[in-house]
């Protein structure tokens, strides 16, 4: 399965239910996926530190969630979330898949 077939599977194509929760839940992507994402348009709030990463694709999703994409040591993962999410934000909820 590839990395769009797992977000899709993630619920990542269902906009009204995301729309209603205010995101999804990460999952875990390839380091091609995360250079595909990188690379296809201007990354917005790209936040980099010495193990975390994070931006979110500028093109929206829908009203206002985008997807965000991570990478936390050597994994990487997409989610998406609001706009107005933050950096940490976003970290955290990536954290748990991480232990």
């Amino acid at each position: 399965m590839n990395d769009r077939q797992k977000l899709n599977q993630a619920g990542f194509s269902d906009y009204r239910t995301i729309e209603e929760n205010g995101g999804t839940n990460p999952v875990e992507v390839s380091k091609e996926f995360y250079w595909e994402m990188l690379e296809v348009l201007p990354p917005k709030k790209w936040t980099r530190g010495h193990d975390y990463e994070s931006f979110y694709i500028c093109e929206a999703l829908t009203g206002n969630l985008h997807e965000w994409i991570t990478r936390i040591g050597n994994r990487y993962f997409a989610l998406v979330a609001p706009r107005s999410s933050t950096h940490e934000q976003i970290i955290n909820k990536c954290l748990p898949l991480i232990n």
